[in-house]
């Protein structure tokens, strides 16, 4: 005689136990809903807030970038500027027959900033994200292998089960 399925929820509706099937038939249902009921849901989303926290430092550092391309720009006008300005300088000294003296400022004002430094909250930001990644990831493996302990589980008493029957017989 065939047992009904038990499910959380009572009976199940259609079960291939319920009908006699054959094991792996049984087996490859309760694998469905097992997967079924973990949910990648968290794991995608903390991938996507991580993301969008590197799209955001990427767009900053894009915005910053060009900034110091502009004042580069800027930087190469007053060069030329000073340059010619030196130039008209220098000829009036030769044309003053050396009675001036020669004074260069050093232009240490005009210096372009370094390289981008980002603000600690953000690489802090971007460490609270991967951590957050990898908890959720932690967590769909912990469902994932529970899901698969009470299959592997299953699977060893229906194989009891076909074993009793078949001495049963």
């Amino acid at each position: 005689m065939v047992q009904p399925e038990e499910t959380p929820d009572g009976i199940a509706p259609f079960s291939p136990g319920r009908i006699g099937a054959p094991p792996v038939f049984v087996i490859c249902n309760q694998w469905t809903q097992a997967l079924e009921r973990i949910s990648e849901k968290e794991v995608l989303n903390a991938m996507r807030d991580f993301v969008m926290g590197l799209l955001h430092i990427w767009k900053q550092d894009k915005f910053e970038m060009r900034q110091r391309m502009e004042a580069n720009k800027d930087l190469e006008k007053k060069v030329k500027n000073l340059d010619r300005e030196d130039q008209r300088i220098h000829k009036e000294i030769q044309a003053m027959d050396k009675k001036m003296v020669l004074f260069a400022g050093d232009g240490d004002d005009l210096a372009v900033a370094g390289p981008a430094i980002y603000p600690s909250d953000m690489s802090i930001d971007l460490q609270a994200s991967l951590r957050r990644i990898f908890e959720a990831m932690e967590r769909f493996m912990d469902s994932s292998s529970r899901a698969y302990e009470e299959l592997l589980q299953r699977c060893e008493e229906e194989e009891k089960l076909a074993q009793e029957r078949g001495r049963g017989s």
